[in-house]
Order: C-alpha cells, then structure tokens, then sequence
C-alpha cells in the first residue's frame, strides 16, 4: 500500500514537473534593449510591401515573437500587419503574416524576410521556422492591436503633408 502511494505521489510530481516546464516554454522572452534596435531596421524594410500600390504607401506594425541566434546574425520571428493607405486614408491593400526576418549584425540590415504561406501551408511553415513556443505565441496573438497601430501610423504621416 505505502509502495502504491509513493508511486502515484512520484507520477503526479513527475507529471506536476512536466506542466511547469511546458509553462515556462509557454513563451519566448525577448529581450527589449535588442528589440528596440532590430525593429526600426526591420519595420524599415516590412514598408516596402509585399507587392507595389500605386498612389499610397505601405505601413506595418510588427510584434516581436522571439529572437534566436542563427550564424553570424540573427533570425527575428514577428507577427506583422502591413496595409497599405492612400493619402485619403483609404485601404488599399493589406497583409497580416508572421514572418521570419533575417538579420546580419553590426550594423543591423535584412538579408532575407520570409513570410507564412496561406492556407494548409501555414502550419508546417510555423513550425519549421519558429520555436515551438513560438508558434504557440504566433497562434494566440490577437492582430487588433496591430491594426489600429498601423492605421495611426498612416494618419500621422499623412497629416505631416
């Protein structure tokens, strides 16, 4: 009897030891000094846009998912909006995508950006381009926030004018 107990105490300690270390993988820290020197560089180059818009111009808000080492640079995993506005503030066109931007260091420049195919493609493409935690943090990311950002953005630059 006392062997039955240790044995389920042991299995709900073991299991208990399992939950705790899914949580704490539950998302990827990213470090804020790091992102504020990535994100104008890569914001930079997401305002070019996926493809050309004739009378406006693209505006993108992104959110930093994680940030990983990858040889001598880096690979920043993001969620982005980007839509793009006349200078009436008419949407013209838009794209919300996680995306995976690689960096080179020292200064800072893209190399490459890659963006999630659509449709069934979309979930093998997250998996093999973020960490697990990662794309778990890429699935719960509400894009609202994101939206609003970038339709701000595209009004105060057309208010400058």
């Amino acid at each position: 009897m006392t062997k039955g107990i240790i044995a389920v105490g042991a299995a709900l300690a073991l299991g208990l030891v399992g939950v705790v270390a899914v949580q704490q993988e539950d998302r990827p820290t990213v470090d804020a000094k790091l992102t504020g020197e990535i994100l104008p560089v890569i914001d930079d180059a997401l305002q070019q846009g996926p493809w050309s818009v004739q009378d406006g111009r693209w505006f993108c808000a992104e959110h930093v998912i994680e940030v990983r080492p990858a040889g001598d640079g880096l690979k920043v995993g993001l969620q982005t909006r980007c839509d793009a506005y006349a200078a009436d503030l008419h949407e013209v066109g838009g794209q919300v995508s996680p995306v995976v931007v690689a960096l080179a260091k020292e200064p800072y420049r893209v190399i490459r950006i890659e963006r999630a195919q659509d449709g069934a493609a979309a979930g093998p493409w997250l998996r093999s381009n973020f960490s697990s935690a990662g794309a778990r943090e890429v699935d719960r990311w509400d894009h609202g926030p994101l939206g609003e950002q970038v339709k701000n953005e595209a009004r105060e630059a057309y208010q400058k004018r």
